[in-house]
């Protein structure tokens, strides 16, 4: 890459990373006007495509930039999710994997290839991808979080536990972790303790209603009916739904 070509993909990823994806493409395209074979400046044009809907474009463009460059996890990971993308299910498996394996490995790969497997209910094959990922990055939490999921579904309560603790020492305004321990907690009857993480999962995301029901029933186990109504009627509300929501509210009333 020559010094003019360099400093025009800075400014293009300057404006990449901002979000301005249109303007960044453009830089892209005029990278390749003087450079056709710049894999990095195909590759990324390919991203822009993706993120503006155009899988099969980003196919396209990520496919070239591995042509010239075969063994770059980035570009596998990136194709790999346009093929995902455009439903092409084992094409983008494969990518991941290659991009998990590559000299130098991707853990988005790694991480990507566990999704797609849990989604086709490989719990025992995606954990250890997830485990992969984890390995790979340790302090990415989005990844200890669904290593922690993916040994929920397996049932090994005590691991996951320990991988939701390690999201929050990593990203401690974690949602999903502090819902995912308000659980553990409530189940053991630590009702007071899970309050205080159901609490801070709503804080963060007052959307899920799992999240209002869990607060909701650890105030009922706690001893406060009007508290627990309160949140019951919150999680129904956010989830017409949810039986047990319903049917403990339904109790709650009847008992006034």
């Amino acid at each position: 890459m020559g010094a003019a070509t360099a400093e025009m993909m800075k400014r293009a990823l300057r404006r990449h990373r901002a979000g301005k994806v249109a303007e960044a493409a453009q830089i892209y395209d005029e990278i390749l006007v003087i450079e056709p074979h710049n894999a990095e400046a195909l590759h990324l044009l390919g991203m822009t495509k993706l993120q503006e809907g155009d899988a099969a474009g980003a196919v396209e463009l990520a496919s070239k930039a591995l042509e010239l460059t075969s063994n770059n996890a980035d570009f596998h990971n990136t194709l790999g999710e346009a093929h995902r993308a455009l439903g092409n299910t084992d094409s983008a498996k494969a990518h991941f994997k290659t991009a998990a394996e590559a000299e130098r490995p991707s853990g988005e790969g790694a991480s990507n290839l566990a999704a797609l497997l849990m989604e086709e209910g490989e719990k025992a094959e995606a954990a250890r991808w997830f485990k992969r990922a984890v390995n790979l990055d340790p302090f990415r939490a989005a990844y200890q979080l669904q290593l922690g999921k993916s040994l929920l579904a397996l049932g090994d309560e005590a691991a996951a536990e320990g991988r939701f603790k390690k999201t929050l020492a990593l990203d401690p305004i974690n949602a999903e972790a502090h819902a995912r321990l308000g659980f553990f907690l409530l189940k053991r009857g630590e009702a007071g303790k899970a309050i205080a993480e159901f609490d801070q999962a709503v804080a963060a995301d007052p959307k899920p209603a799992e999240y209002h029901k869990g607060l909701g029933l650890s105030w009922l186990s706690f001893g406060d009916p009007e508290e627990a109504a309160a949140h019951l009627e919150k999680a129904v509300e956010l989830n017409p739904a949810d039986d047990e929501s319903r049917n403990e509210l339904a109790r709650l009333r009847d008992g006034d």
